[in-house]
């Protein structure tokens, strides 16, 4: 575990030398305990340039700093279980989730879960995905203070301190009123939308960014006539007002308003990915 502690501080610091005082070892036993690693694998691990010029990572150095902190975090969550477990306290998983996720994936994963670690607590915290556009970072943050474990969200772009696994894709579909001249179509795409009234998500959503985005590129330009963050009201706008509208699937089942005249519903490409982001950095580090 020094080894990898060594190397990830050093490829965080760009110095053998303010990683050694950084780890509280003298820079000539960090420089052995990343040259023993090196010699066990086979491969060097940094470029050295000599002087004062920053050591940088080799394509073999970025793979190792990606899986030690996969381990690092690892070891330190059984850890962290270890101690709660002595003390009597109950462990606890805490899953930042967005109302779809809540309602179309825990359920089930909730059930096999505690099928399987019946003694672990599982705390869930609204995340919200519509307001990725406006701060990007919220459940970025989140993970990286520890205040949660993991979070799930669509589309998630990795980095250096969170990883994505992905668990579902779902495709973006059309509702729209059975009587309108798009229902009976057999594979719709972008075109169909084009000059047509839309009820779409609001910008705060960066999903709709993507779409309006995609439509531009395409040519097309849907009319949007309403704007909503609710999956529900995005439903209801749909059947009495000859309305054509683009929400993300899963959707929940429709209400009473629209089962005596259930919308269309025609799956499109491309589709979400749902992904569960977790962090690659010790629970420690993070709290």
């Amino acid at each position: 575990m020094r080894e990898l502690r060594a190397v990830l501080a050093v490829a965080e610091l760009g110095s053998f030398r303010r990683a050694a005082a950084e780890l509280g070892y003298t820079q000539s036993a960090l420089s052995h305990q990343v040259s023993a690693l090196e010699a066990a694998l086979g491969w060097p691990l940094f470029h050295r340039p000599g002087g004062r010029a920053p050591v940088r990572l080799t394509p073999a150095g970025e793979a190792v700093c990606r899986r030690a902190r996969r381990v690092l975090s690892e070891v330190e969550a059984v850890a962290a279980d270890a101690e709660e477990a002595e003390r009597g306290e109950s462990v606890r998983l805490r899953v930042g989730v967005s109302q779809t996720v809540a309602a179309e994936i825990m359920p089930s994963a909730l059930q096999a879960f505690r099928g399987e670690y019946p003694g672990v607590e599982v705390v869930l915290s609204e995340t919200d995905e519509t307001a990725e556009a406006d701060n990007p970072a919220g459940w970025r943050d989140a993970l990286r203070r520890g205040d949660l474990d993991l979070a799930f969200s669509h589309n998630p772009e990795p980095d250096e301190f969170v990883e994505a696994v992905p668990v579902t894709e779902d495709p973006w579909v059309i509702l729209t009123r059975r009587d309108s001249a798009i229902a009976d179509l057999q594979r719709p795409g972008f075109d169909v939308l084009d000059g047509l009234d839309v009820v779409a998500w609001t910008h705060r959503w960066r999903g709709q960014h993507e779409l309006e985005e995609a439509w531009e590129r395409r040519g097309i330009a849907p009319k949007i006539v309403y704007r909503t963050d609710d999956n529900l009201a995005l439903q209801r706008l749909v059947p009495p007002p000859a309305r054509s509208s683009w929400p993300s699937a899963p959707s929940p089942p429709p209400d009473r308003t629209l089962r005596n005249r259930p919308p269309a519903v025609h799956s499109l490409h491309p589709r979400i990915r749902r992904s569960a982001v977790i962090p690659r950095t010790p629970r420690s580090s993070r709290a």
